[in-house]
């Protein structure tokens, strides 16, 4: 598992990416931080080895989220990862884990 973050104020955006035998997961969230920090939107892409692929969104159990603001942020959290009809695929819990390696903005077109 790779997990990868980078806040910029009062935002923090974070990948995580899982990889086994049979899969490649990954996890795209936006927090917003605050008391609490909560998730603002998130989607996740699953891709099986016969190349097919599934995605949807993500909804928060809990989050957790530490400093930031003079040293590398933490977050971590129990999410489910929905469907395209929002129905409950899958279940994942993140420690709470330091964000030592930078998330790079998106390439604008």
């Amino acid at each position: 598992m790779t997990l990868r973050g980078a806040r910029d104020g009062d935002v923090l955006d974070a990948q995580a990416m899982f990889s086994g035998r049979s899969l490649l997961l990954t996890i795209r969230m936006h927090f917003a931080s605050g008391a609490p920090t909560t998730l603002a939107s998130g989607t996740w892409v699953r891709t099986h080895p016969d190349g097919a692929v599934e995605k949807g969104t993500i909804s928060a159990r809990s989050v957790s989220f530490t400093g930031g603001q003079g040293g590398v942020p933490s977050m971590g959290g129990s999410f489910d990862l929905l469907d395209a009809a929002g129905a409950r695929k899958y279940r994942v819990v993140l420690p709470l884990l330091e964000l030592r390696d930078r998330l790079e903005p998106p390439k604008q077109p």
